[in-house]
């Protein structure tokens, strides 16, 4: 009675379509994570161009924080 009960079944059990799935997994998810980039992208993209121009400003620490110059610098 004891061997019945610990006795393995022969059953010949199909591995093909675990295998496949298995494999399919990690492609799926770069191809999530692609999609996500690309869309991500081309949100921030659609933001409108950018500033042509920015502002310097040479601030003198020893003099209390005064500004020396002040100087408009073109971006492109």
């Amino acid at each position: 009675m004891l061997r019945r009960l610990l006795r393995t079944p022969r059953v010949d059990t199909e591995v093909g379509v675990s295998i496949p799935i298995g494999c399919l997994v990690p492609f799926v998810v770069m191809l999530v994570l692609a999609v996500g980039l690309l869309i991500g992208t081309r949100l921030q993209a659609g933001g409108g161009p950018g500033p042509d121009r920015a502002v310097v400003r040479v601030i003198d620490d020893g003099a209390g924080g005064q500004v020396v110059a002040t100087q408009v610098v073109p971006l492109h």
